[in-house]
Protein backbone atom coordinates (compact mmCIF):
# COMPACT_ATOMS: atom_id res chain seq x y z
CA UNK A 1 0.00 0.00 0.00
CA UNK A 2 1.27 3.48 -0.89
CA UNK A 3 0.68 6.72 1.03
CA UNK A 4 1.39 10.24 -0.22
CA UNK A 5 1.71 13.31 2.01
CA UNK A 6 2.65 16.84 0.96
CA UNK A 7 2.68 20.11 2.88
CA UNK A 8 4.96 22.49 4.75
CA UNK A 9 6.71 22.19 8.13
CA UNK A 10 3.55 20.99 9.88
CA UNK A 11 3.46 17.85 7.76
CA UNK A 12 7.24 17.59 7.94
CA UNK A 13 6.94 17.31 11.74
CA UNK A 14 8.76 20.48 12.80
CA UNK A 15 7.25 20.47 16.29
CA UNK A 16 8.27 16.93 17.15
CA UNK A 17 11.89 17.30 18.27
CA UNK A 18 11.38 15.77 21.72
CA UNK A 19 13.48 12.88 23.01
CA UNK A 20 12.13 9.34 22.77
CA UNK A 21 13.55 5.84 23.08
CA UNK A 22 11.76 4.36 20.09
CA UNK A 23 13.43 6.51 17.40
CA UNK A 24 17.08 6.51 16.41
CA UNK A 25 17.11 9.99 14.86
CA UNK A 26 15.26 13.31 14.74
CA UNK A 27 14.16 12.68 11.15
CA UNK A 28 12.62 9.35 12.14
CA UNK A 29 10.88 10.94 15.12
CA UNK A 30 9.36 13.72 13.01
CA UNK A 31 7.63 11.12 10.87
CA UNK A 32 6.86 8.31 13.29
CA UNK A 33 5.16 10.60 15.84
CA UNK A 34 3.48 12.90 13.32
CA UNK A 35 0.13 12.16 11.72
CA UNK A 36 1.97 10.93 8.62
CA UNK A 37 3.58 7.98 10.38
CA UNK A 38 0.66 7.38 12.74
CA UNK A 39 -1.77 7.03 9.84
CA UNK A 40 0.54 4.83 7.78
CA UNK A 41 1.04 2.55 10.80
CA UNK A 42 -2.65 1.70 10.78
CA UNK A 43 -1.98 -0.53 7.80
CA UNK A 44 1.15 -2.30 9.07
CA UNK A 45 4.87 -1.76 8.74
CA UNK A 46 5.96 1.03 6.40
CA UNK A 47 9.13 2.60 5.08
CA UNK A 48 10.01 5.97 3.53
CA UNK A 49 10.56 5.60 -0.18
CA UNK A 50 11.12 7.71 -3.31
CA UNK A 51 9.99 5.14 -5.85
CA UNK A 52 7.42 2.36 -5.91
CA UNK A 53 9.41 -0.82 -5.53
CA UNK A 54 8.49 -4.36 -4.62
CA UNK A 55 8.59 -4.58 -0.84
CA UNK A 56 6.96 -6.44 2.03
CA UNK A 57 6.38 -3.06 3.73
CA UNK A 58 3.96 -0.30 2.84
CA UNK A 59 5.48 2.71 1.10
CA UNK A 60 5.31 6.25 2.52
CA UNK A 61 6.00 9.09 0.07
CA UNK A 62 6.63 12.28 2.03
CA UNK A 63 7.22 15.47 0.02
CA UNK A 64 6.64 17.99 2.81
CA UNK A 65 9.24 20.69 3.46
CA UNK A 66 9.61 23.67 5.78
CA UNK A 67 8.58 26.97 4.20
CA UNK A 68 6.89 25.45 1.18
CA UNK A 69 4.23 27.44 -0.68
CA UNK A 70 0.90 26.31 -2.08
CA UNK A 71 2.35 26.91 -5.56
CA UNK A 72 4.94 24.28 -4.94
CA UNK A 73 2.65 21.92 -3.02
CA UNK A 74 0.27 21.99 -5.97
CA UNK A 75 2.93 21.44 -8.66
CA UNK A 76 4.67 18.65 -6.77
CA UNK A 77 1.42 16.89 -5.90
CA UNK A 78 0.15 17.20 -9.46
CA UNK A 79 3.30 15.61 -10.79
CA UNK A 80 3.59 12.88 -8.15
CA UNK A 81 0.00 11.63 -8.39
CA UNK A 82 0.48 11.35 -12.15
CA UNK A 83 3.80 9.51 -11.88
CA UNK A 84 2.87 7.10 -9.09
CA UNK A 85 -0.12 5.13 -7.90
CA UNK A 86 -1.16 5.99 -4.33
CA UNK A 87 -3.79 4.34 -2.17
CA UNK A 88 -4.14 7.37 0.11
CA UNK A 89 -3.29 11.01 -0.63
CA UNK A 90 -3.18 13.75 2.03
CA UNK A 91 -2.42 17.34 1.00
CA UNK A 92 -1.79 19.99 3.66
CA UNK A 93 -2.21 23.53 2.30
CA UNK A 94 -0.08 26.25 3.85
CA UNK A 95 -0.21 30.06 4.09
CA UNK A 96 -1.63 31.39 0.80
CA UNK A 97 0.76 34.37 0.66
CA UNK A 98 3.81 32.15 0.23
CA UNK A 99 5.41 31.74 -3.19
CA UNK A 100 8.46 30.25 -4.83
CA UNK A 101 10.53 30.71 -7.92
CA UNK A 102 13.31 28.75 -9.59
CA UNK A 103 16.72 30.21 -10.28
CA UNK A 104 17.94 29.72 -13.83
CA UNK A 105 20.98 27.68 -12.78
CA UNK A 106 20.91 23.92 -12.82
CA UNK A 107 18.33 23.40 -15.58
CA UNK A 108 17.98 19.61 -16.01
CA UNK A 109 18.28 17.76 -19.28
CA UNK A 110 15.13 16.54 -20.98
CA UNK A 111 16.63 13.10 -20.65
CA UNK A 112 16.68 13.28 -16.86
CA UNK A 113 14.54 10.68 -15.13
CA UNK A 114 11.36 12.59 -14.21
CA UNK A 115 10.51 10.18 -11.43
CA UNK A 116 13.88 10.77 -9.78
CA UNK A 117 13.76 14.53 -10.38
CA UNK A 118 10.41 14.83 -8.66
CA UNK A 119 11.86 13.49 -5.42
CA UNK A 120 14.67 16.07 -5.41
CA UNK A 121 13.04 19.04 -3.73
CA UNK A 122 16.18 21.15 -3.99
CA UNK A 123 16.13 21.14 -7.79
CA UNK A 124 12.52 20.60 -8.60
CA UNK A 125 11.18 22.61 -11.51
CA UNK A 126 14.11 23.40 -13.76
CA UNK A 127 16.45 25.30 -11.45
CA UNK A 128 17.37 26.01 -7.85
CA UNK A 129 14.03 26.48 -6.08
CA UNK A 130 13.75 29.36 -3.61
CA UNK A 131 10.85 29.52 -1.17
CA UNK A 132 9.51 33.03 -0.55
CA UNK A 133 7.88 33.48 2.86
CA UNK A 134 8.34 34.92 6.33
CA UNK A 135 10.91 32.24 7.15
CA UNK A 136 13.21 33.23 4.29
CA UNK A 137 16.73 32.95 5.66
CA UNK A 138 18.71 34.26 2.70
CA UNK A 139 19.46 37.90 3.56
CA UNK A 140 20.35 38.61 -0.06
CA UNK A 141 16.70 38.13 -1.04
CA UNK A 142 13.95 40.57 -0.10
CA UNK A 143 10.73 38.49 0.32
CA UNK A 144 8.46 41.37 -0.72
CA UNK A 145 10.35 42.18 -3.91
CA UNK A 146 10.62 38.48 -4.67
CA UNK A 147 6.88 37.99 -4.93
CA UNK A 148 5.12 37.32 -1.64
CA UNK A 149 1.45 37.29 -2.60
CA UNK A 150 -1.13 39.78 -1.39
CA UNK A 151 -4.89 39.33 -1.19
CA UNK A 152 -7.08 38.64 -3.03
CA UNK A 153 -4.54 36.92 -5.32
CA UNK A 154 -3.16 34.66 -2.57
CA UNK A 155 -6.46 33.02 -1.62
CA UNK A 156 -7.79 32.97 -5.19
CA UNK A 157 -4.75 31.02 -6.38
CA UNK A 158 -4.99 28.59 -3.47
CA UNK A 159 -8.67 27.95 -4.22
CA UNK A 160 -7.75 27.31 -7.86
CA UNK A 161 -5.09 24.81 -6.81
CA UNK A 162 -7.58 23.02 -4.57
CA UNK A 163 -10.14 22.76 -7.37
CA UNK A 164 -7.59 21.47 -9.88
CA UNK A 165 -6.22 18.77 -7.58
CA UNK A 166 -9.70 17.69 -6.55
CA UNK A 167 -10.63 17.12 -10.17
CA UNK A 168 -7.55 14.92 -10.62
CA UNK A 169 -7.98 13.03 -7.34
CA UNK A 170 -11.73 12.48 -7.65
CA UNK A 171 -11.35 8.72 -8.11
CA UNK A 172 -8.79 8.31 -5.31
CA UNK A 173 -8.95 8.26 -1.53
CA UNK A 174 -7.72 11.71 -0.64
CA UNK A 175 -8.03 14.35 2.05
CA UNK A 176 -7.10 18.03 2.24
CA UNK A 177 -5.92 19.88 5.35
CA UNK A 178 -6.10 23.67 5.27
CA UNK A 179 -3.58 24.57 7.95
CA UNK A 180 -3.40 28.35 7.49
CA UNK A 181 -6.23 30.84 7.30
CA UNK A 182 -7.71 31.79 3.94
CA UNK A 183 -9.03 35.31 3.44
CA UNK A 184 -12.67 35.10 4.56
CA UNK A 185 -13.86 37.98 2.35
CA UNK A 186 -12.31 36.40 -0.75
CA UNK A 187 -13.84 33.02 0.06
CA UNK A 188 -17.27 34.57 0.64
CA UNK A 189 -17.23 36.63 -2.54
CA UNK A 190 -15.47 34.34 -5.04
CA UNK A 191 -17.35 31.87 -7.20
CA UNK A 192 -14.32 29.56 -6.82
CA UNK A 193 -15.32 28.73 -3.25
CA UNK A 194 -18.57 27.28 -4.65
CA UNK A 195 -16.57 24.84 -6.79
CA UNK A 196 -14.27 23.59 -4.02
CA UNK A 197 -15.58 20.39 -2.40
CA UNK A 198 -15.24 21.41 1.24
CA UNK A 199 -16.39 17.96 2.40
CA UNK A 200 -12.94 16.65 1.45
CA UNK A 201 -11.23 18.56 4.28
CA UNK A 202 -10.57 17.76 7.92
CA UNK A 203 -10.76 20.79 10.20
CA UNK A 204 -11.51 22.24 13.63
CA UNK A 205 -14.44 24.68 13.85
CA UNK A 206 -14.35 25.58 10.12
CA UNK A 207 -12.18 24.97 7.07
CA UNK A 208 -11.40 28.59 6.18
CA UNK A 209 -9.79 29.42 9.55
CA UNK A 210 -7.35 26.53 9.22
CA UNK A 211 -5.71 24.49 11.98
CA UNK A 212 -2.99 27.02 12.78
CA UNK A 213 -3.13 27.90 16.48
CA UNK A 214 -5.98 25.49 17.22
CA UNK A 215 -3.84 22.54 18.24
CA UNK A 216 -1.50 21.94 21.20
CA UNK A 217 1.68 23.69 20.10
CA UNK A 218 5.41 23.18 20.49
CA UNK A 219 6.96 26.55 19.61
CA UNK A 220 6.40 30.21 18.70
CA UNK A 221 5.69 29.24 15.07
CA UNK A 222 2.65 27.30 16.33
CA UNK A 223 3.90 23.94 15.08
CA UNK A 224 1.75 21.25 16.66
CA UNK A 225 3.30 18.96 19.25
CA UNK A 226 2.78 15.23 19.76
CA UNK A 227 -0.75 15.75 21.11
CA UNK A 228 -1.59 17.96 18.13
CA UNK A 229 -0.33 15.28 15.75
CA UNK A 230 -2.58 12.78 17.52
CA UNK A 231 -5.62 15.03 16.97
CA UNK A 232 -4.94 15.28 13.23
CA UNK A 233 -4.38 11.53 13.08
CA UNK A 234 -7.72 10.84 14.77
CA UNK A 235 -9.47 13.15 12.32
CA UNK A 236 -7.85 11.32 9.39
CA UNK A 237 -9.00 8.00 10.82
CA UNK A 238 -12.54 9.30 11.11
CA UNK A 239 -12.47 10.87 7.65
CA UNK A 240 -11.19 7.73 5.88
CA UNK A 241 -13.20 5.42 8.18
CA UNK A 242 -10.27 3.18 9.00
Amino acid sequence: MNFYFNGCSHTEGAGLDFECKCCSSESERKIKHNFTGLFSSLFGDWEITSSQISSTKNQLFLESECGKSNDRIFLESLRSVKLFNFDYVVIQWTHPSRAFYSHVSGIPSLRDNKKELCRNTRNNFGGQDINVNSHLMNNDINPLSSGVKLEPQATLQTLSYMISLQSILKDKKYCFINYHELDKDVVDESYLSEIVDWSKFIYIDNVVDGLHGKLPIHDDNLHHDKDGAQIIFEKLKEYFRV
